[in-house]
């Protein structure tokens, strides 16, 4: 049985959970099972530097990926880095974060061997999936009733 600690940063929009010992697939539906019951945050980190999830098969990171997909609402948007330093755990992130996008989770996995990374790619700029035309249209008719109510006055 492995821990789970979490640290809660909502200041950052963050949470990240660190895995130390072996992380099965009940171990992490717990996690992510609560996660819906408590305060959420639109971004999160998966380490298991200081653990594995070497024990979770295929099938049981293809049913967490299908779990996932019912319950991502209130993190649309957000991203989920997985951080595997060795070989083992890298590659069974990569797996996962095949399956998520299999599933087309609202939510954008990718995986990393470094914090430093995984934190890097969590600040970078998001991909906008609004339409642009209907955005600016929008923005471009806020701003003509403004001026025109301005102008009335």
């Amino acid at each position: 049985m492995a821990k789970i600690h979490g640290e809660f940063m909502p200041e950052k929009g963050l949470t990240i959970f660190t895995i130390e010992g072996n992380a099965s697939k009940s171990d992490m539906l717990q996690i992510i099972t609560g996660l819906e019951k408590n305060q959420v945050t639109r971004d999160i980190i998966w380490d298991a530097s200081y653990g594995t999830v070497e024990d979770i098969d295929k099938n049981e990171l293809r049913k967490i990926a299908q779990f996932l997909k019912k319950g991502h609402g209130m993190r649309e948007g957000g991203r989920t880095a997985l951080v595997g330093p060795d070989d083992l755990n890298f590659g069974i992130g990569r797996m996962f974060q095949a399956y998520t996008e299999a599933d087309n989770l609202a939510v954008e996995y990718k995986t990393f061997r470094t914090m430093d990374a995984a934190m890097a790619w969590l600040e970078s700029p998001r991909n906008c999936t609004c339409d642009n035309a209907a955005l600016a249209a929008n923005h471009f008719f806020i701003f003509s009733v403004v001026v025109k109510r301005c102008s009335e006055k």
